[in-house]
């Protein structure tokens, strides 16, 4: 709970962070914009000033408006636009304005465009957004008076461009704040998986070590009172004993595996062989269950180095598991076959299926999948992680494919010797 409610303060505090730095990017665009302006009227009052000051570019203009408007379709006017662009635009670089622009000189109420540069379309051009009068001389030759309207191509843009101290930096602490937020809550939920795994451990091992213990208790109460039953309670404590080692060994044995303490007797064996010996003695178990198990052994090459004694152990307890998670009489397939330069041991049942999201944490240390009574079915949710430790020592690989309600197939994949 306390950790929502920490996610929650953070979440908020982001939101809050990312509006402040939204409302400061806007404060900074106003600014910008505002000293945008001041430059540009700038730009173009000294260039309203040195229009005024040459006489032959005022006659010029003067005779290109008055051509536009009795031969819309003449072209002539090209040059002087040109002429008044490359004035515009030296101006504007004098105030460090860098950008695509347009112009176009409209009568007094902009609603009669006489000239346009074409380098906007007439119908997205900003009239009166910056704007001079071309002076009275003009209106004298034109008979009318004229303006020159300035329109700067994607000013919004431009604009986020002389910000990009404060947009660049602004986004970089987001995104790291937010990486931090994911980071934590996919650590809150693997901490919350663990800590459930752990407590399901926990009360697996209580309930497989208490009846051997409350055996164990009994036995000896009534050998305290009947000394003459000795012989026959002492092989009962004997073997819940056995019980009760069995389930720490299974414990120490994995953890020296993950901690790479346990020392492997590496020696070349034919796998077919082990396979063979693994169902021998595994075959009263198959008796007891009234279990079917077909052998497909077609690997040509079968040569493998392995610690014989861990390799059967990995591959008792997935055939283990085929028979624990069934619920109709088992059939299990050992089939093998070689690719490239390894053996792959397919071992397919018809058991009760791995759901997808449960599969990818079915090798895990002490997970098991969380289905009614977990006591029903025996065990700490070792065997698989067990075999997934063995098989990655012996260089190999083990997989699975599964469906519910069809059955499970295990890969394990071991190089050649």
């Amino acid at each position: 709970m306390k950790q929502g409610w920490l996610i929650g303060f953070i979440l908020v505090a982001l939101i809050g962070l990312a509006g402040i730095q939204m409302r400061l990017l806007w404060i900074g665009m106003n600014l910008e914009m505002r000293q945008f302006e001041s430059a540009v009227e700038v730009a173009i009052s000294k260039f309203q000033g040195e229009l005024l000051a040459k006489d032959v570019l005022e006659a010029q203009l003067s005779q290109a408006i008055n051509t536009q408007k009795t031969s819309p379709s003449d072209t002539t006017h090209r040059a002087v636009l040109d002429t008044l662009r490359q004035h515009m635009q030296k101006r504007l670089e004098d105030q460090d304005i860098y950008t695509d622009f347009s112009i176009a000189i409209t009568d007094k109420s902009a609603l009669w465009t006489l000239l346009h540069d074409g380098a906007v379309s007439i119908h997205t051009f900003r009239f009166n957004s910056f704007r001079i009068y071309l002076g009275s001389t003009v209106q004298q030759l034109t008979g009318m008076e004229c303006y020159l309207h300035l329109h700067i191509a994607h000013l919004f843009y431009y604009l986020l461009r002389q910000l990009y101290y404060l947009i660049v930096p602004s986004l970089l602490f987001l995104f790291m704040l937010l990486s931090c937020l994911i980071l934590l809550l996919r650590q809150t939920s693997n901490l919350r998986h663990l800590n459930q795994i752990k407590n399901d451990f926990i009360n697996n091992l209580t309930h497989e070590l208490k009846t051997p213990v409350f055996s164990i208790g009994l036995s000896s109460k009534l050998i305290q009172k009947q000394p003459e039953r000795a012989l026959e309670l002492l092989p009962i404590i004997e073997q819940e004993n056995n019980k009760m080692r069995q389930h720490v060994d299974k414990v120490l044995e994995l953890a020296s595996l993950e901690q790479k303490k346990h020392h492997f007797q590496m020696v070349q064996k034919d796998a077919h062989q082990v396979i063979q010996q693994v169902v021998n003695t595994f075959f009263p178990t198959l008796e007891l269950n009234k279990a079917e198990l077909h052998l497909q052994l077609e690997a040509p090459q079968t040569l493998v180095l392995l610690d014989e004694s861990h390799f059967a152990n990995a591959l008792f307890n997935i055939l283990d598991n085929a028979l624990k998670y069934n619920d109709r009489t088992p059939e299990i397939t050992i089939s093998t076959f070689n690719v490239s330069k390894n053996i792959v041991i397919h071992i397919q049942d018809n058991g009760i299926g791995i759901s997808a999201e449960h599969q990818k944490y079915v090798f895990e240390k002490f997970y098991r999948i969380p289905k009614g009574n977990t006591h029903a079915v025996k065990g700490f949710g070792l065997g698989l992680s067990y075999a997934k430790q063995v098989v990655e020592t012996h260089k190999g690989t083990i997989t699975l494919q599964s469906e519910l309600g069809v059955g499970t197939t295990f890969i394990i994949k071991i190089p050649l010797a």
